[in-house]
């Protein structure tokens, strides 16, 4: 599921019953994403949001990453480096970013990164979405 990195990944999966008019069970729908391919998802939508807000057009766009975290796992985009996913799973965002938003900086390779987390209750208790961020 993951593309081009190698790496284990979640599911988030819902289903619902599908009953006929008298109420009998006839089938089931059932939908759901990958949290990696979930997590591609909302940071091209967030780079789409950089590009068009960008006033100085010459110059280069950060560096972006966006992650859905379930517990200590981080799980980015086919091309996010994997030490990127590590250091945000290792962050505690259950119990940092459990009451609201959360931010903090990180280096990672001589990078230094604005991270910014929040839960997702919308999936889960226990999932938050995680963005990282670089200037160029």
């Amino acid at each position: 599921l993951r593309g081009v990195n190698e790496g284990g990944d979640l599911q988030w999966v819902v289903g619902y019953p599908v009953r006929s008019p008298e109420g009998e069970l006839e089938g089931a729908f059932v939908t759901g994403w990958s949290l990696r391919k979930y997590a591609l998802y909302l940071e091209e939508h967030a780079q789409r949001e950089l590009t068009a807000k960008q006033e100085d057009k010459t110059k280069a766009l950060p560096l972006l990453y966006v992650f859905v975290v379930k517990g200590a796992q981080a799980f980015g985009g086919p091309m996010t480096p994997d030490g990127n996913a590590e250091a945000i799973g290792e962050l505690d965002l259950p119990n940092k970013a459990k009451d609201g938003l959360f931010k903090t900086t990180l280096e990672i390779d001589g990078r230094r990164f604005v991270v910014a987390a929040k839960a997702a209750k919308a999936l889960a208790d226990d999932v938050f979405v995680a963005i990282m961020m670089s200037p160029v």
